[in-house]
């Protein structure tokens, strides 16, 4: 079992916001590769675990565990998480311009 490890730097630079609907609901994304670990240690604000050879993700929240696994999208969203396959993200959400 592996552990994500946050990094420096600034990921608002580099984070898309994107909306759902009318009347639009902005969310932050980002996608897990399986890879980008710090990216989403910054995203999320705290650890998580990542299980081999899956590359599934989890990350506890006060609502209980997420899990996520590569190619998914992890959804911040009124200060709550979920995540999202990315077919139903590229049906339902548009990046914000």
């Amino acid at each position: 079992m592996g552990r994500g490890h946050g990094g420096k730097g600034n990921h608002l630079a580099a984070m898309k916001f994107y909306r759902k609907g009318t009347p639009h609901l902005a969310i932050e994304a980002v996608k897990w590769t399986g890879t980008n670990c710090r990216q989403l240690v910054r995203f999320i604000g705290c650890e998580f675990e990542v299980h081999w050879p899956s590359m599934m993700l989890i990350f506890r929240t006060s609502d209980g565990n997420i899990r996520g696994y590569p190619g998914e999208w992890v959804i911040k969203s009124e200060g709550e998480f979920c995540t999202c396959t990315n077919e139903s993200f590229e049906e339902s959400y548009g990046v914000m311009r």
